[in-house]
């Protein structure tokens, strides 16, 4: 009875240690980004802008606390301005915009250092777009709110990591006057017909990444690629915008600890 019992406190002792809860870094990214875009919107003009884009992006990601090894959650923050000029060259179209979003995934890994994750996001965007030679309707404002479905892919050997995501909304609401509307009529109180349903079908939106990540220690360097094709038909009016983006950034892992305890866990990163 009594070597029963100490085989028994020893498998309580071995689950106990095996129990515990694993260290969840959280993984910091700072981006700026680069690039070309083209802009159309009816409302403001029928020709069609092109010029730069530039951008700078802060993500956080974390694993869950409730099952690390499989949820991964993240924050998005974004600012983006353009300037474009019509095809003559004669007049100056200029936008900006902020943007936040969450999502969820569930992450595998796989064999070789692969990981896959897929589930959903929620963002909201915020902008305007500026035509100063324009002196009916001058400017044009741009809100979203929107569900996606969302697929990334991680590889990583040695300091070397890989990765691409794609985004696509498919739920949401947008904002858009009707057509020759004036903002003065809408700020006396014409607020018909403002908010519009987002679907494949009224609203479409493309947005891709892909990058690598060099990472000699717990900061990364990242170079990428990035997309956002956005295009939307409401009241008369069509609206499209286009950036292609050359990606740098640096990636954190910041880790809070107790210096009164000691760990002996497993540590799972949000680069699944």
């Amino acid at each position: 009875m009594r070597r029963f019992g100490l085989t028994l406190l020893i498998a309580l002792a071995a689950l106990s240690a095996g129990a515990a809860e694993p260290l969840r870094p959280v993984t910091s990214t700072w981006t700026h980004e680069a690039g070309g875009s083209r802009i159309a919107d009816t409302y403001l003009t029928p020709l069609k802008y092109s010029g730069w884009h530039l951008g700078l992006g802060f993500e956080r990601g974390q694993a869950m606390r409730f099952r690390p090894q499989s949820w991964v959650n993240s924050l998005r923050f974004g600012f983006e301005f353009d300037r474009a000029k019509n095809p003559s060259g004669n007049s100056v179209m200029y936008s900006a915009g902020i943007s936040a979003g969450w999502s969820m995934l569930h992450t595998r890994k796989l064999p070789y250092g692969v990981g896959i994750a897929f589930g959903g996001a929620a963002d909201a965007d915020l902008g305007a777009l500026l035509l100063a030679r324009n002196s009916n309707n001058p400017a044009q404002a741009r809100a979203s709110v929107t569900l996606s479905p969302q697929v990334s892919g991680y590889w990583r050997k040695g300091i070397w990591g890989v990765g691409a995501r794609l985004k696509l909304p498919v739920l949401g609401m947008f904002f858009s006057p009707d057509y020759g509307e004036l903002y003065y009529e809408i700020s006396l109180g014409n607020h018909k017909d403002l908010i519009h349903f987002a679907w494949p079908g009224s609203y479409r939106r493309f947005c891709g990444e892909a990058f690598v990540d060099i990472r000699p220690g717990a900061t990364a360097l990242r170079i990428g690629y990035r997309a956002d094709l956005l295009s939307f038909k409401a009241n008369g009016l069509t609206g499209r915008m286009l950036t292609n983006s050359v990606v740098i950034g640096v990636s954190c892992d910041f880790l809070s600890v107790d210096p009164r305890k000691q760990y002996d866990a497993e540590i799972i990163t949000a680069n699944y």
